[in-house]
């Protein structure tokens, strides 16, 4: 659901756009919320494509629920050659525009959340392709005006620079968390399975993962998978889907799936319940070389039944999991 500023608000301020830089790897700092890369992958399509895939982690600074958006618009990344990565797609973060925001992107105090951004670039044979690379992002503050009214707030320009495919890391200042884990605040996702097989008389790569799902929060929970949102990419910058483009998604069971005008809330977590759900992703092999370990990341919307019985989608969240079995 966008927000427009017509309907909320008649006027707007408009603060100063301040730009933030930080060292490869480095937190960037802008009160009230801190940001950083914590995963960066590059990959390879076909017909010249290059895709970059970066998880930024924001954290809340203060005691009190930030709201954060971003300008698609001016979401970019340039290599160590100067070609211009331009986004594809972005999950987790609402996106805000010249008359419309999505005031989803829900922080909890001294709480964080993940924000994924899919890059790509389109090179020739004669093209010379980076290998660091300097990840641009505008974020701006979502602020409460009024029961269900908002306005936007401070804009910030994230410059992140020195970035290098495989960066992996969890977010600094986070408590330890056990392996394969995603805390995506109400809740917690660990793959308790992940094996790669050959498939399709040896055509066909698929990591087959189980993912257990834990509510964390002292409310029930509906989660449902975002369709058409799993993929992967390995160290040889294969990528791998849910399937072949254009057809439908059939590589989730054991959870309800959202996407257009659907949505499944059969999935329900009550507080400190666990459930699992399967996923996979595959990639037709080619006489490219195969990758040992899969990138893995995937979009989950969190839902509500209203008393109409309609459902709305409250929030998504996108996870990503390092360090998972590919076929080598």
């Amino acid at each position: 659901m966008q927000i427009s500023f017509k309907n909320l608000f008649s006027a707007c301020i408009f603060l100063a756009v301040l730009t933030i830089t930080a060292s490869a790897g480095a937190v960037v700092q802008t009160h009230p919320y801190e940001a950083e890369v914590t995963s960066f992958q590059t990959s390879l399509g076909a017909n010249g494509w290059h895709y970059l895939t970066a998880t930024v982690h924001f954290r809340n600074m203060t005691d009190h629920e930030l709201i954060l958006g971003c300008d698609m618009g001016h979401v970019s990344a340039t290599d160590d050659q100067g070609n211009k990565y331009g986004l594809l797609l972005s999950r987790g973060i609402g996106a805000v525009t010249a008359t419309t925001f999505d005031p989803k992107f829900k922080l909890k105090p001294n709480g964080g959340g993940d924000a994924l951004f899919d890059m790509r670039w389109r090179g020739d044979r004669s093209s010379v392709v980076g290998t660091t690379f300097d990840l641009n992002l505008t974020t701006q503050l979502i602020e409460p005006s009024g029961a269900d009214r908002y306005k936007l707030g401070s804009t910030r320009i994230l410059d992140m620079p020195g970035l290098k495919s495989g960066m992996f890391a969890p977010p600094q200042g986070a408590p330890p968390i056990s392996d394969r884990t995603v805390d995506a605040g109400p809740f917690t996702a660990k793959i308790t399975r992940a094996k790669a097989t050959i498939s399709g008389n040896r055509r066909w790569t698929t990591t087959e993962m189980t993912i257990q799902f834990t509510n964390t929060s002292d409310k029930p929970l509906i989660l449902a998978y975002e369709g058409e949102s799993s993929f992967g990419t390995d160290e040889q910058g294969n990528r791998y889907g849910y399937g072949t483009a254009g057809t439908h998604d059939t590589s989730v069971s054991g959870i309800g799936m959202v996407g257009g005008a659907s949505a499944d809330p059969s999935f329900v977590l009550q507080p400190g319940e666990s459930r699992e759900a399967n996923f996979s992703v595959a990639r037709r092999l080619t006489r490219d070389p195969n990758g040992t370990q899969l990138a893995y990341y995937v979009a989950l919307g969190q839902l509500e039944v209203l008393p109409s019985r309609q459902v709305r989608q409250l929030r998504q969240f996108s996870l990503t999991f390092p360090g998972l079995p590919a076929t080598g």
